[in-house]
């Protein structure tokens, strides 16, 4: 069973690895861009036009930061996808309407951040 925390702004939840292939299903599709030094950025299109919710990271040696700012008027949920030695893995990171803030992974020395992807 997955675990839960709520952080501020920001909830986390634990998934097992056979659902990193797991996308939201919808109109309003994310886009994400990644570079080869460990950073990117990701959007994702609110219901409303015009509108997005905003992510970035950059990796560090052991921990990544993910930056978000939500400028939809409801929850957006994005699965962060991670890989290390052993296995891939993601978890889930719902961000509230209207906020800003920051959430640190863990991904140990040999992971990274693959990518994000909308839903969860």
């Amino acid at each position: 069973m997955a675990a839960a925390a709520a952080v501020g702004a920001l909830t986390v939840a634990g998934a097992p690895a056979a659902d990193a292939a797991t996308t939201a299903s919808g109109s309003h599709a994310g886009s994400v861009s990644t570079t080869d030094s460990g950073s990117g950025h990701f959007k994702v299109s609110c219901h409303k036009a015009h509108k997005k919710a905003n992510f970035s990271w950059h990796e560090g040696s052991v921990f990544t930061k993910i930056y978000f700012n939500n400028h939809c008027s409801h929850q957006v949920k994005v699965r962060v996808h991670m890989t290390d030695a052993s296995r891939p893995s993601s978890t889930c990171m719902k961000v509230n309407r209207k906020t800003k803030g920051s959430h640190n992974f863990h991904h140990g020395l040999t992971g990274h951040i693959t990518k994000l992807t909308k839903g969860c």
